[in-house]
């Protein structure tokens, strides 16, 4: 594999990323990873280390907000999303769950700014459909929020082994060096990023979903009841956009099933 330049950058405001290009080699087009709840963005580094091998690309790992390992508060979401809405201007975006959910939630408060190039969602969720359900949801957050921001760094290590055990992971076991990447994250960020980007305060964004031009691209795992159920939703709002369930996988269907998200990426940056 060529050698590469990567870096970290915060120069677009509000934006923190790892920057990943191949070294002396011009880049003509642009992917913007975005990684889940209590995730980095290096658990797309793999990914999009092969596809700027092979591609005149560039790939932006964006650090989630309250995920930079700063002790300090979540960055607003109204200054955070319109931000991240520019950001993915004309780039092909890739997000996973909470970052999939910012993603949309982005688009749906900055219809106008330039839209993604493409737009691949894993595990993606579009916003309660009914409002009944927030307040519920949102007491559930705010009361783990609450818990994450009051923890020391062991006890956060330990509320990560348990949390991943969560059935809808398919009670994944993590190994030391998922561990080891997960707590570079400070707990006291994580929490408030919970609180300030709840499911709860997320719009319904189907129609913003629906408006999109670009090419939309779904993954959901076969495990995953809950998010079939989402992705079916989403699907019935926009039908030009396509689903493909990973078999034999629960929520986290890049842990589960990179080749399936590589090979998918690989086919569509092979068209443009």
């Amino acid at each position: 594999m060529a050698s590469f330049d990567i870096k970290r950058s915060s120069s677009f405001c509000h934006i923190d990323f790892l920057e990943v290009a191949r070294t002396s080699k011009t880049t003509t087009t642009r992917l913007v990873f975005l990684h889940g709840f209590s995730q980095q963005p290096q658990v797309w580094m793999a990914t999009a280390l092969q596809l700027c091998d092979k591609y005149p690309a560039r790939a932006d790992l964006v650090f989630l907000p309250g995920h930079e390992g700063l002790d300090h508060m979540a960055t607003n979401r109204e200054v955070f999303l319109f931000a991240l809405a520019k950001f993915i201007g004309d780039a092909h975006v890739i997000a996973y769950s909470m970052g999939a959910r910012l993603v949309l939630w982005s688009l749906s408060l900055a219809p106008r700014i330039a839209e993604p190039s493409s737009l691949t969602l894993l595990s993606g969720h579009s916003g309660l459909q009914s409002t009944h359900d927030r307040p519920k949801r949102y007491s559930q957050d705010l009361s783990l929020a609450l818990r994450l921001m009051e923890m020391d760094r062991d006890s956060y290590r330990s509320f990560l082994i348990e949390w991943n055990k969560n059935p809808i992971f398919g009670e994944r076991v993590l190994t030391e060096r998922d561990l080891d990447l997960r707590t570079r994250a400070h707990p006291l960020g994580v929490g408030s990023a919970l609180a300030e980007y709840s499911t709860a305060l997320q719009p319904n964004t189907l129609s913003a979903f629906r408006e999109l031009d670009c090419p939309k691209h779904l993954f959901v795992g076969s495990k995953d009841e809950k998010y079939k159920i989402i992705a079916n939703q989403m699907i019935k709002a926009d039908p030009r956009a396509k689903v493909e369930v990973v078999q034999d996988s629960s929520h986290d269907v890049l842990a589960s099933a990179p080749r399936v998200i590589l090979s998918h990426l690989d086919r569509l940056l092979h068209e443009v």
